[in-house]
């Protein structure tokens, strides 16, 4: 099993920066971006399959995760993810939890995914606009 993609790949970390011709007078603006969760009944999980667009930009393959990308003077890349939890993995697999999101996907912060509606107002904080496609999650869409 993979736990990172590649140093040369890491979006967080080369997809993630402004392209070269960008002004440096036209910061981007705060997009929060959570991806898909596992849904299961019971014992019964259904297959994970990661948001595309979000896989794009993280390279991450772990369900209940969210992304605040932004460019004007916070951390570039900020993930939201579930902890380490050994006992949960023992039946559902590894899972990078905050210290992989950072190592493993290059993040620049990175925060577990409980925190995400406490900690998202102060991130946003200051931003003039927010970049956000509705229809996601609805907490986050509120």
């Amino acid at each position: 099993m993979t736990r990172g993609v590649g140093r040369s790949t890491r979006v967080c970390s080369s997809r993630c920066t402004p392209p070269a011709d960008a002004a440096s007078s036209t910061p981007w603006s705060p997009a929060p971006s959570p991806c898909c969760s596992a849904r299961g009944s019971n014992d019964t999980h259904f297959p994970f399959r990661q948001d595309s667009d979000f896989h794009y930009l993280t390279g991450f393959d772990h369900p209940n995760a969210a992304l605040l990308l932004r460019k004007d003077g916070g951390p570039t890349c900020t993930l939201f993810v579930e902890p380490r939890d050994p006992d949960a993995e023992t039946w559902t697999g590894y899972r990078p939890g905050v210290e992989g999101a950072v190592s493993d996907f290059g993040a620049d912060e990175a925060h577990p995914i409980g925190a995400l509606v406490e900690k998202l107002p102060k991130l946003l904080e200051g931003a003039k606009r927010v970049l956000h496609v509705l229809g996601r999650d609805a907490k986050i869409d509120a």
